[in-house]
């Protein structure tokens, strides 16, 4: 969702805050801005609706910067709405990532007391609060220092930059306590102060040779930062002149710093016009990277799948999809019970729940907040939990008992493409050590990395380009499969809605005669997942190309017997693999976007890290 960067250096700072909120943008966006003290001490900012590039973003000379990328909760797409908010005397400059649940009762009170607010924000609330604060904090001091010194005058004039500091931090922690819901604050002030707060969404700290940083996501300073943690729910950073104090619980504490090869999270095009096709045709490479697993840990997991009653796969979104799938591989490759949950309905599968249970929670970030709170509910049910995630130093990984990464590298689109393929290997590798045929698992993924390798390279891509012909112009798109691949069709569906803004929907083959086929008429485009030598999906092909949709087949390998009703065939790249059967669809929903003008890596309205319930 929102993006926050902030640095203190030791030089200029605004090249390396304006590279750090691109690189931000993935999260998804509808304003940025950014607030900074300039070489003469004053505090400015800039907001804009325009869309991000770097090289048109012109800031003056400054140590000390903040940056944000507004996702809109609360008010409108304008740039009074958008961040950084500045407090009415001008003292501090706030960017905020969450959600105040309690607004409308905060804001009540505010105004009853005389606030007159400007905004339709709920972070405007967290402004005259913070404001509120500091006014009540420093006059609880000067009374003090006035009842010991019987001279308030001179009390007031002896603080100390220190106290100054400790005021702010003091004010900052009575405000956490006001605010309900998953709220991440940093605060700018004029004096060049940074303070942080994290209470659900992520925020990394951050050190280098150029100074302190403060980000949602390390991708944001990757080339800067050589060390880095991650803060924890509640905690407080302040950061002023290169001086760094951690507050955890009303004390200070050392910071547990991480050595992180940052390296290996830049990323680039790689001559590509868009990340997302780039990150489609490297999937040769990221699916065997799930081959690099810590042994002892995959074997906690494998044992623990084997002794579990149930296996409960858990995601949200495009995970919750893919969580789908690999549970589809447990119970039939596998051969264990498993069921999928989706996060945002964790409640309602209580009853089914019993703490012998093992949980996979899947996603991309591992910042998802609804699969997040899931966790929190199952760990208070007892359960063992797994996460499988692509990001380092995320929540997620905090929050569970084992710990697997996907090692895609950065997933700068917005749709999940690399991320999807590599969790369903992992489910793939998974049931098979449950099998225990994990050499086969193995000498299965290499097979199909060679294969891909061959195949997802440009030159492979004209025949999707022919297929968008049938689909760029048409309002509806349906997507239909069967036991494999109907959670393969699901995932097509949401890829093709995402990229396109083309309704697709996805249904079971078998409730086509149900009611689906009402949906049938000239034209319109209609996908089928075809596996090899299935006659029932020939038939339901059959059925559609008679009421005059226009048939896409996607096939497991070259099949003529069918082509009298079907318009277009495409093959499944990797030998027709289960793990690859969602690649047609992304290239479907990359090439449709690129025909209706829509720019595939940043789809409006999203967000890569959905930080907010």
């Amino acid at each position: 969702m929102c993006g926050i960067v902030a640095c203190s250096g030791k030089g200029h700072s605004q090249d390396v805050v304006v590279e750090g909120l691109g690189k931000m943008q993935y999260r998804g966006y509808d304003s940025f801005g950014f607030a900074l003290v300039t070489e003469s001490g004053s505090l400015e900012t800039s907001k804009s609706l325009e869309s991000y590039h770097e090289e048109k973003i012109l800031l003056p000379p400054s140590q000390v910067l903040l940056g944000h990328t507004r996702w809109a909760t609360h008010g409108a797409v304008n740039l009074t709405n958008g961040h950084p908010h500045v407090d009415p005397r001008g003292n501090f400059a706030l960017v905020h990532n969450g959600i105040v649940e309690n607004f409308d009762d905060l804001r009540s009170k505010l105004t009853e007391s005389g606030r007159i607010f400007i905004t339709s924000t709920d972070t405007e609330v967290i402004v005259f609060l913070m404001a509120q604060q500091l006014a009540e904090v420093q006059l609880a001091h000067q009374l003090v220092k006035a009842d010991l010194t019987h001279e308030s005058q001179s009390a007031n004039s002896s603080e100390t930059n220190a106290q100054i500091h400790e005021f702010r931090i003091l004010a900052l922690s009575r405000l956490q306590k006001k605010l309900k819901g998953r709220n991440t604050l940093v605060f700018l002030f004029s004096d060049g102060h940074i303070l942080g707060a994290r209470q659900g969404s992520p925020l990394i700290v951050g050190q280098g040779e150029q100074g302190l940083f403060l980000a949602s996501d390390v991708l944001a300073f990757a080339p800067q930062m050589r060390r880095c943690f991650a803060m924890s729910d509640g905690d407080i950073v302040s950061i002023k002149s290169q001086q760094l104090v951690l507050i955890r619980e009303a004390a200070m504490v050392v910071p547990k710093w991480q050595e992180v090869d940052f390296d290996v999270l830049e990323s680039s095009k790689d001559g590509h016009k868009h990340y997302m096709l780039k990150e489609i045709l490297e999937q040769w490479s990221t699916i065997p990277q799930q081959l690099q697993i810590e042994p002892d840990t995959f074997d906690d997991l494998v044992d623990s799948c084997v002794k579990a009653p149930q296996v409960i796969v858990l995601g949200s979104g495009g995970a919750a999809l893919v969580a789908k799938q690999v549970a589809w591989i447990l119970r039939n490759i596998g051969g264990t019970r498993a069921i999928d949950i989706p996060a945002y309905e964790v409640d309602a599968y209580e009853c089914m729940v019993n703490e012998t249970d093992i949980v996979l929670a899947i996603s991309q970030s591992g910042e998802t907040a609804d699969t997040l709170l899931a966790m929190e509910k199952l760990n208070l049910w007892g359960v063992k939990i797994a996460c499988l995630v692509n990001m380092p130093l995320s929540t997620m990984t905090r929050s569970a008992d084992l710990v697997f990464y996907n090692r895609c590298g950065p997933e700068e689109c917005v749709l999940s493409t690399k991320s999807a393929s590599a969790q369903l290997t992992f489910g793939y590798l998974l049931a098979h050590a449950i099998k225990g045929e994990f050499s086969v698992a193995k000498k299965d993924i290499n097979l199909l990395s060679h294969q891909l390798s061959r195949q997802l390279v440009k030159s492979e891509m004209n025949v999707y380009q022919s297929v968008v012909a049938c689909l760029k112009d048409t309002p509806n798109v349906f997507l239909l499969g069967t036991g494999k691949h109907l959670a393969t069709a699901m995932i097509g569906a949401l890829n093709i809605k995402e990229a396109s803004y083309v309704h697709a929907e996805a249904f079971s083959a078998g409730e086509l005669k149900h009611g689906v086929i009402a949906l049938v008429e000239p034209n319109v485009p209609v996908i089928l997942f075809i596996p090899k030598d299935d006659l029932y999906m020939k038939t339901v092909a059959a059925e559609v190309k008679t009421r005059g949709a226009c048939v896409i087949a996607i096939c497991e390998s070259e099949n003529t017997t069918i082509n009298e009703n079907i318009d277009y065939q495409l093959v499944i790249p990797g030998g027709g693999s289960i793990l690859s059967a969602v690649i047609p669809c992304q290239l479907l929903a990359y090439y449709l976007a690129i025909a209706r003008g829509v720019n595939p890596d940043r789809p409006r309205n999203l967000a890569k890290s959905v930080t907010v319930q």
